[in-house]
């Protein structure tokens, strides 16, 4: 219980704090990194605007998954902790009835709940930052090829081109990070 309202209390501060003014910020970087990639050069900004909900989703799916993984993780984690504090609690009437080895494999027992949990969150986010990854190189070498051509055809300079790719991957990072900000908000 005690191990409970820790938490509880940490996440209704981490809500309550800072999240929303990086909501905020994180919001304004993204409209303004895409009205600079706009004015720089707009035909390269819409093509890597096709990149941008591959990213947003796969970070939409990252977050989802691993923060379901990790509340079962840490129901796991507080049952065990409610075992032993109930078991430290008590110790004397458990020796006196020979119930230390129950409350061991009771306290083993969650603890191997929130191990597999572990497990399937390093799975999970193995897999899931793999497509991440994917899918952020696949808009970099999208960008690059299509900037290329642009500066072979002379509308554009490659320093329009890295201005506006740069700009628009800081502005897809934005928006993924305003929405894993207002996530965490709204689970509090």
């Amino acid at each position: 219980l005690t191990e409970r309202i820790q938490r509880n209390t940490e996440l209704i501060a981490d809500g309550i704090g800072e999240k929303v003014g990086m909501v905020i910020r994180y919001a304004g970087t993204f409209v303004a990194s895409f009205v600079i990639g706009f004015l720089k050069g707009w035909k390269l900004t819409l093509v890597l605007l096709c990149t941008v909900p591959l990213i947003g989703i796969c970070m939409g799916v990252l977050t989802w998954a691993l923060t379901g993984f990790a509340k079962s993780e840490s129901d796991s984690y507080a049952a065990a902790g409610g075992v032993a504090t109930e078991v430290l609690g008590s110790i004397r009437t458990v020796a006196a009835f020979n119930g230390c080895a129950r409350a061991v494999r009771r306290y083993a027992g969650n603890l191997a709940k929130a191990y597999k949990a572990g497990i399937r969150i390093g799975h999970a986010a193995g897999v899931l930052i793999g497509f991440l990854m994917f899918f952020m190189y696949g808009s970099y070498a999208l960008g690059f090829w299509y900037g290329s051509r642009l500066v072979q055809n002379g509308e554009m300079q490659a320093g329009q081109v890295s201005t506006v790719f740069f700009s628009v991957i800081i502005g897809a990072f934005a928006l993924g990070a305003a929405a894993l900000a207002w996530a965490k908000t709204e689970k509090r």
